[in-house]
């Protein structure tokens, strides 16, 4: 990462249980934690992106209930979810919602972003190298003409095939042709 971004927020502890008509409440559980329990089922997908942990033995008032941990850095946020899915104004994610009756699906923006990192240990080509592409026992020669830089990693490759331009892009941790849906390899040399 080239910078990072520091915020500071204020937390306003919730220490009392949240009036519901879906079932989930509050509570504090530890010094450091909070705990969602009741009906929290159809708002799994949404408790786990908020950072929460699965436990189905939470010890709550001398009961053992199933519920979700958090940390209390995550605890406003989280209550003014619950909040909302209690007062029906978030649908849970056990439902497919539809757009103007038609059936066509929709997705909404989720409140934190989910990042994943993925490795792949591919070839780094360069321009002017060499590039075979083999499709159907079938070989074409064709060269490196330009490439393309992303967060330090040669992630494109503009390749020139009998005076056409085609885009070499990463795929699944191989070279491939953008576009090109024929099962295919590139070779670079």
């Amino acid at each position: 990462m080239d910078s990072m971004e520091v915020t500071t927020t204020t937390t306003t502890p919730v220490t009392t249980t949240t009036a519901n008509t879906t079932g989930m409440e509050i509570v504090d559980y530890s010094e450091k934690s909070f705990a969602v329990y009741g009906d929290t089922k159809d708002f799994k997908t949404q408790l786990k992106d908020f950072g929460g942990r699965f436990n189905r033995y939470l010890k709550i008032d001398g009961d053992t209930q199933m519920g979700w941990v958090f940390s209390k850095k995550r605890q406003e946020e989280v209550a003014e979810f619950v909040l909302q899915a209690n007062a029906g104004e978030i649908e849970s994610n056990t439902t497919i919602p539809t757009l103007g009756g038609t059936g066509m699906p929709t997705i909404s923006n989720p409140k934190t972003n989910t990042y994943q990192f993925v490795k792949f240990k591919v070839y780094k080509p360069h321009e002017g190298q060499k590039v075979q592409l083999k499709v159907d026992g079938k070989t074409v020669d064709g060269l490196v003409t330009k490439t393309e830089t992303h967060n330090d990693v040669v992630d494109t490759a503009h390749v020139e095939f009998d005076g056409q331009t085609s885009l070499a892009v990463i795929s699944r941790g191989y070279w491939a042709i953008w576009g090109y849906n024929a099962k295919h390899s590139l070779f670079f040399s």
